[in-house]
């Protein structure tokens, strides 16, 4: 322990006890004060049990808890902490017989954190605003209570860590609320912008960490249901249309993220995933997607698939490569698009009757059947499309008993008020095609082309 300094106080002395009153001292950083000390037997056989007040900044408090050795769990916890803030108040309650060779010690103690904030290398971003009430023993950490914000979410956390045969175990409840528009800004600056939706609303996460402290498991649920979504024009979820994501995964403190199950439910239609993301350096990633079959008309009322108006999704892929380099994406997988109906709203007409199978390999799609009505015309598609993630070159075959190029072309219909203010898609902006176009017959309006 630091050595005590600048002690200060009244003693009271008889035969039987010693009593120490308005005592003050410093221990390191720590102020101690403490109004009613007693040690009985103090001329024979000094029996010391006593709670000392103190107070002092986090930082130092810190400092002072790595270098103690009796609280091998709180000291190990502390070791994991940076940057700390705030000031920290403390009841700690020493005991000991000095001359019988019991020297003093630290049993337990009861901390208050106020105004507190710092890093750790368990937690993916810095907590600030913290207010927190601890109970402290050798093996055990209990959180009394514990708020403050993580990142831009507002967090609530109690439970306990535990020390068993040298290893620390944590069994902690936490709730979580942030604004959407909050969580848009943060992830901007953590994955590539095209795939960060335009959010508003409420996200609200409940999760239970439990487990070895490096290793724990994390089972919980962000709930979506008062969020409202828009990413670019593939998806658009209004606020009030139920959404949650159920997850089970596992954080080392190497911030590498096992998600052992993950469950995107819009009831009644659940897509499951699971795989591993790195969320350090360029964020490596692997991960598992299945669907199952999703009947477009069976999502929650208000959610939209950008033009597609009907028809039955499957999907099952295999993805890996790096979150900020699209270039490295590698998929492998298939995903079919059955009895489709879609409106483009620069088409007058809606494209009906959609067969499409797509299939994955690596940076390659092939196209083996696409097949689609737009008014009197029809459409059959073969191709390929390589490296679809980055920089696209698709090479196609269209085949058509007959072609209506007045069905073809671009109405001067404004595109909606919500389409306008999307953010540009440059996904497919530097993609380029040749199409090789096979048809019996070619219109224009009523009047027949030939050559």
């Amino acid at each position: 322990y630091p050595p005590v300094e600048g002690l200060s106080g009244n003693m009271a002395v008889d035969a039987e006890q010693l009593r120490m009153t308005a005592v003050r001292a410093l221990c390191g950083p720590i102020r101690l004060t403490g109004q009613d000390l007693l040690i009985t037997q103090w001329a024979t056989d000094p029996h010391v049990d006593v709670k000392i007040r103190g107070a002092a900044p986090l930082a130092g408090l810190v400092e002072t808890v790595r270098r103690l050795d009796d609280f091998p769990l709180l000291r190990d916890l502390a070791a994991e902490f940076e940057q700390p803030t705030g000031d920290a108040e403390m009841v700690a309650h020493v005991m000991g017989r000095p001359l019988s060779g019991q020297p003093l010690a630290l049993v337990d103690a009861d901390l208050r954190l106020v105004r507190g904030g710092g890093r750790s290398a368990f937690l993916p971003a810095p907590v600030r605003q913290v207010e927190a009430h601890v109970t402290v023993t050798p093996t055990l950490v209990a959180i009394e209570h514990l708020d403050g914000r993580l990142g831009p979410a507002a967090f609530e956390a109690e439970g306990a860590v535990t020390m068993v045969d040298g290893r620390a175990y944590s069994n902690v409840t936490l709730t979580m609320s942030l604004e959407a528009s909050e969580a848009q800004s943060w992830w901007a600056g953590q994955a590539d912008e095209e795939f960060i939706p335009e959010m508003d609303g409420t996200i609200r996460l409940r999760a239970a960490v439990t487990g070895v402290i490096g290793h724990s498991r994390i089972k919980g649920r962000v709930d979506l249901g008062q969020a409202g979504l828009r990413l670019n024009n593939w998806f658009t979820k209004p606020p009030q249309a139920p959404a949650a994501i159920d997850f089970e995964g596992q954080l080392s403190r190497e911030h590498r993220l096992v998600i052992r199950h993950v469950g995107i439910g819009l009831p009644p239609v659940t897509i499951t995933g699971s795989g591993t993301i790195d969320l350090n350096g360029d964020r490596a990633f692997s991960v598992h997607v299945s669907s199952g079959r999703i009947a477009v008309g069976r999502l929650p009322k208000g959610i939209v698939l950008g033009p597609v108006r009907a028809g039955t999704f499957a999907a099952s892929l295999d993805m890996n490569g790096r979150m900020n380099d699209r270039a490295s994406w590698r998929t492998a997988g298939q995903i079919t698009f059955d009895e489709g109906a879609l409106k483009v709203e620069q088409l007058d007409e809606p494209i009906k009757d959609a067969f499409v199978t797509l299939r994955f390999d690596q940076d390659r799609i092939d196209i083996p059947r696409m097949a689609f009505r737009l008014g009197a015309s029809d459409f059959r598609i073969t191709g390929a499309i390589a490296q679809w993630a980055d920089q696209p070159r698709a090479r196609l075959v269209v085949e058509s008993s007959q072609i209506d190029l007045a069905a073809l072309a671009l109405s001067g219909a404004r595109p909606s008020r919500a389409a306008r203010h999307r953010p540009s898609d440059p996904f497919w902006a530097d993609a380029t095609l040749n199409a090789f176009v096979f048809a019996d017959h070619v219109y224009y309006k009523k009047f027949l082309l030939t050559d």
